[in-house]
Order: structure tokens, then sequence, then C-alpha cells
């Protein structure tokens, strides 16, 4: 619901039994873990691993 509000932000939501591999380099171990990754050396800028929603909305207002 949040990736409609925040449509200057592009949100992917990834099966982590299905993309393992990508799980892995992004050591995502805890579910649910929102990431925050740089388009430009794909480095993780932020982690949030928790679905708190108001956390949520202050991390994508950072990057708007």
């Amino acid at each position: 619901s949040l990736a409609s509000k925040y449509n200057e932000i592009t949100f992917i939501k990834i099966n982590v039994d299905e993309a393992n591999d990508i799980a892995d380099e992004f050591q995502v171990s805890r579910l649910p873990t929102f990431l925050v990754i740089s388009t430009k050396n794909r480095e993780v800028e932020e982690r949030l691993e928790e679905a708190d929603e108001e956390k949520i909305k202050k991390l994508c207002d950072k990057y708007i």
C-alpha cells in the first residue's frame, strides 16, 4: 500500500524461498526486511527488519 503513496521510490518484493541467492547476497535473515539499496553501486544504505508502518514511512520520507 505504501508503494502507491511513494511513487518516486521503486519497491521490489522478493520471495526469499524462491530467490535465496538474493537473500544471501543482501544478508536477509529475518522477515520482513526492508532494504534501501543504492542504484549506483548496489550497496545497502539502510536496513529495517520489522513491519512497523511508521518506521517504514519515515525511511521512505528520507529518500524523497
